[in-house]
């Protein structure tokens, strides 16, 4: 009998959080269409809060910096979380890339009062289902869109649909203040 209920129990557990998969994939772009300032993106730091926190692959991009020139986009870069151990199963999990801001010259703006921003990737449970969100997490004004599975993930949760999860992040196309 306490076998029994064990593993109903267990199986409630692991119904109770939908789509619950031990990884998660994505691919991530960020497109630069502002024609007054570089972006440059940075890999994740292990100095910066939530590096890379319950993440497998989280070097974006690999090897370095990239400057992010106007009119370009990055490739999709590879993201993949971990829902296993005891630390990572069905919680947060969360990347922060420093980005850079230089003024392109020979435009004649102004640099910005921020010259480095935060954005942050976030991928949890949120009502019982998975979602994820792009975050400005220094409120720099730095995202203009992102999209996750074509859902607005700026600074909101948006719902997983596909696996792996299709993240787009447009930079802001103005001038800086």
């Amino acid at each position: 009998m306490k076998y029994r209920f064990s593993i109903l129990v267990a199986s409630l557990l692991a119904l109770s959080v939908g789509n619950s998969y031990a990884q998660g994939d994505y691919t991530i772009n960020f497109t630069n269409p502002n024609p007054f300032y570089t972006f440059t993106l940075h890999p994740p730091s292990p100095v910066n809060p939530g590096y890379g926190r319950c993440m497998h692959v989280f070097d974006v991009p690999p090897g370095g910096p990239v400057a992010i020139g106007t009119g370009q986009t990055t490739p999709d870069y590879p993201l993949s979380d971990k829902n296993a151990g005891g630390d990572c199963v069905n919680k947060l999990k969360s990347v922060y890339w420093p980005v850079t801001i230089t003024p392109v010259e020979g435009m004649g703006v102004p640099a910005p009062t921020k010259s480095s921003c935060i954005i942050a990737f976030y991928h949890g449970v949120v009502n019982d289902h998975w979602k994820t969100e792009i975050s400005d997490r220094d409120s720099c004004g730095l995202i203009e869109t992102a999209t996750c599975d074509d859902n607005n993930c700026k600074n909101t949760w948006a719902p997983t649909i596909k696996n792996p999860q299709i993240i787009n992040v447009t930079f802001f196309s103005g001038i800086f203040k």
